[in-house]
C-alpha cells in the first residue's frame, strides 16, 4: 500500500511543484524555460493517463513510453537548442526528428508496444546526458560568478540527474519487470529521482531573472 501511494500519488502529485513556480514566475521566463514547462505539463498528461489505465482499467501501460519518448525527447532537445547558434538549433532539430523515426522503426520491427522502448529510451538518455555535460562545460567557465545564480543550471542539473540515474534501468527494464522486491525497490528509486528533478526544476523557475540569458555559442 506504501508503495502504490509512494510511486502513484506523492509522485505524481509533485509535478505540481515545478509548474506552480513556473506559472507563478512566468513573466520572466525565457523561451527555453517555456519549452521545459510544456514539458512539464505533457509528463504529467502521460502519466494521469498511464496510472488510470493501470490502476482503474488495469491495463498494460508500456505502450505509452513508446508514444511518450520522442515526444521526450523533442521537448528536452529544443529546451537545450535554445542556447546554441541558430544553425547548431536547426541541426539539434533535426537530430530530434531522426530519433522520432528510430523510435518508430524500433517500435514496429525490434520492441513491440508490450515491451519498454528500452533502446529507444537508452539512447534518449544518453543524448541528454552528453548535452547536460556539454552545458555546464560551456556555461561555468566564470568563475566570478556562482553556479547557484544561474536558473539555468538547475533545469539542466535536474536533466542530468534522471537521466543519468536512470540510464542503468532503461537499458535493462525489460529484464526486471516481473514483481518482487527489486523490481519495488527500482521503481521507488525512479519515483525518488524524478521527484528530486521536479524540485530542481522548481529551483530554476524560482531563480528565473528578467531578461537572464545563458549562451552556449561561442
Amino acid at each position: 500500500m506504501l508503495f502504490l501511494i509512494y510511486t502513484t500519488f506523492i509522485t505524481s502529485l509533485s509535478v505540481l511543484i515545478p509548474i506552480t513556480y513556473a506559472f507563478i514566475n512566468y513573466r520572466n521566463l525565457p523561451r527555453a524555460f517555456k519549452i521545459i514547462l510544456a514539458f512539464i505539463i505533457f509528463s504529467a498528461i502521460m502519466n494521469a493517463i498511464s496510472n488510470v489505465q493501470a490502476r482503474v482499467y488495469h491495463l498494460p501501460t508500456l505502450w505509452i513510453f513508446h508514444i511518450y519518448t520522442p515526444f521526450e525527447f523533442a521537448f528536452l532537445m529544443a529546451f537545450f537548442a535554445e542556447y546554441y547558434s541558430k544553425g547548431i538549433r536547426y541541426i539539434m532539430y533535426g537530430i530530434s526528428a531522426a530519433f522520432a523515426v528510430f523510435c518508430l522503426l524500433n517500435t514496429l520491427f525490434i520492441q513491440n508496444a508490450n515491451q519498454m522502448d528500452g533502446y529507444a529510451r537508452s539512447l534518449d538518455a544518453i543524448i541528454l546526458i552528453a548535452c547536460s555535460m556539454l552545458f555546464f562545460a560551456n556555461n561555468n567557465m566564470d568563475l566570478d560568478s556562482k553556479w547557484a545564480d544561474n536558473s539555468s543550471n538547475w533545469i539542466v542539473a535536474g536533466i542530468l540527474l534522471y537521466y543519468a540515474s536512470s540510464l542503468g534501468m532503461f537499458i535493462f527494464f525489460n529484464m526486471v519487470t516481473k514483481p518482487g522486491i527489486m523490481t519495488s525497490i527500482i521503481w521507488c528509486a525512479s519515483a525518488t529521482i524524478l521527484i528530486i528533478e521536479y524540485v530542481l526544476f522548481a529551483i530554476g523557475f524560482y531563480k528565473c531573472k528578467p531578461q537572464q540569458t545563458t549562451s552556449m555559442s561561442r
